[in-house]
């Protein structure tokens, strides 16, 4: 088994556990490093290892990783795509949102660009965005019922909100 130094680990660590029991499973920052290990890993009887459970050990993007559903075959699709999105980056949130919603790993970098990312609770959107579009005067502003104006564009599928290791933020877009 493989272990990885302790005087300076990479930012994300992942750990590809052999379905063979007969084999060690190691740890992995890279997908060069995967595929080198991979290449020549012997189980204890010397035959070849090739099938293996993926899991994420340690860093910040384990909520996408997860929300995909990472295995074996998406492992570079992984690296060469998501792997390097910042988890406070507008684009991982909306990644994030429609993994968890089904979208297939191939269309998520396509949908991106339709969708929209406001830091915040569903009604501080609702607050915001009636300030911007409507001069409401001032003593009026305090019976708008901005919750629920919120959970209409929710039910009409205006926006959804996404809670984070961060904090909520609400997607908007379809």
């Amino acid at each position: 088994m493989s272990t990885l130094p302790l005087t300076c680990p990479p930012a994300t660590v992942y750990y590809a556990r052999p379905y063979n029991i007969q084999a060690d499973g190691f740890y992995f920052a890279t997908l060069a490093e995967y595929a080198a290990t991979t290449a020549n890993h012997l189980d204890r009887l010397g035959r070849p290892v090739v099938e293996y459970d993926i899991q994420f050990i340690d860093g910040d993007n384990w909520q996408l990783f997860d929300a995909l559903a990472i295995d074996q075959t998406t492992l570079t699709t992984w690296f060469q795509t998501f792997a390097a999105l910042d988890p406070e980056a507008d684009d991982y949130l909306k990644a994030l949102y429609l993994a968890q919603n089904g979208y297939a790993m191939a269309d998520i970098p396509e949908r991106l660009d339709d969708l929209a990312i406001w830091h915040g609770s569903a009604e501080e959107y609702a607050r915001e965005l009636i300030a911007e579009c409507y001069a409401v005067p001032e003593p009026l502003r305090f019976y708008i019922d901005y919750a629920a104006f919120a959970r209409d564009m929710r039910l009409n599928g205006e926006l959804n909100e996404l809670d984070t290791e961060r904090g909520t933020v609400v997607v908007i877009g379809y």
